[in-house]
């Protein structure tokens, strides 16, 4: 799948991701052409850029409503009513606002937008193929985004993000927390480090302060990093005294050491937040 047919083909289906990157790569662009018209020429500008965009829209509304297996009409209705207006609007000027049916109109234009916003933006595609083509998240079908390596590594690393084990690890009569690093918890330091980073070197440009730096190194030192070198040292504390841990919990089961350590680098970002303002 490429860019040409996301935007100019009415044929096959595509599911609800290539829709949304569509749909939110035409709705940027047209506000910012639409600014820069209004500013040179005004409002007409605006409604003939509007007409044009019309058309990409269409094509992606008519497969994601392919993929739900609905008739194009359903979304030919939508457009239809949305040139006609944009026709009216430059023929006879902006709708004027106070006018009751105009209000009427408005209301129910964009409850119709809202509803077919929700069928073809969240709801799934039919299973296996349709009359349209086959289905577009069946095991092998090609992505529109997976064919750059960016994308792939970064799908690689949200998988690599995932805890490899359920908050609650069943009963304290279990065995001892493993000693080896998780690799979520791995990840997940790396990750906090660099979002701690770059909040803080925006923090030290506003406030024109080396305080939020010398926070980074020592919230640092004490955090992910330390996280990192010191995990086995901890796992060993913690095993060594599972009975003092289970008293003080107060938790009927054993919580993962992997999911609390996640939590505790997500809370990182938030003090230093707190901490600059």
């Amino acid at each position: 799948m490429d860019w040409i047919y996301l935007f100019t083909s009415f044929n096959g289906r595509i599911s609800r991701q290539p829709f949304w990157i569509g749909f939110g790569i035409l709705v940027a662009v047209e506000i910012a052409v639409q600014r820069l018209a209004s500013q040179a020429q005004g409002d007409t500008l605006g409604t003939i850029l509007d007409l044009a965009f019309a058309y990409p829209e269409f094509t992606l509304g008519v497969k994601r409503s392919n993929d739900r297996n609905l008739s194009p009409w359903v979304v030919g209705f939508f457009f239809a009513i949305n040139v006609a207006l944009d026709l009216f609007t430059l023929q006879n000027g902006d709708l004027d606002a106070g006018n009751p049916i105009n209000e009427v109109i408005a209301y129910l234009f964009g409850f119709f937008a809202l509803i077919l916003l929700i069928e073809l933006g969240f709801r799934r595609g039919t299973s296996g193929p349709n009359r349209f083509g086959p289905d577009p998240l069946a095991d092998g079908a090609p992505t529109l985004l997976g064919q750059y390596s960016a994308v792939r590594w970064l799908n690689w690393w949200l998988e690599a993000l995932k805890p490899a084990e359920p908050f609650f690890l069943g009963d304290w009569k279990t065995p001892t927390y493993p000693e080896e690093l998780p690799r979520s918890v791995k990840y997940w330091c790396i990750t906090i480090t660099v979002v701690n980073a770059l909040i803080l070197v925006v923090e030290s440009f506003m406030l024109r302060s080396i305080g939020p730096t010398v926070a980074f190194a020592f919230l640092t030192a004490i955090g992910p990093i330390n996280l990192v070198l010191f995990w086995r040292h901890a796992v060993r504390y913690l095993n060594r005294n599972a009975s003092a841990l289970r008293a003080a919990a107060r938790l009927p089961a054993k919580p993962s050491i992997e999911w609390c350590a996640i939590f505790a680098l997500l809370a990182t970002p938030l003090l230093m937040t707190i901490f600059a303002l």
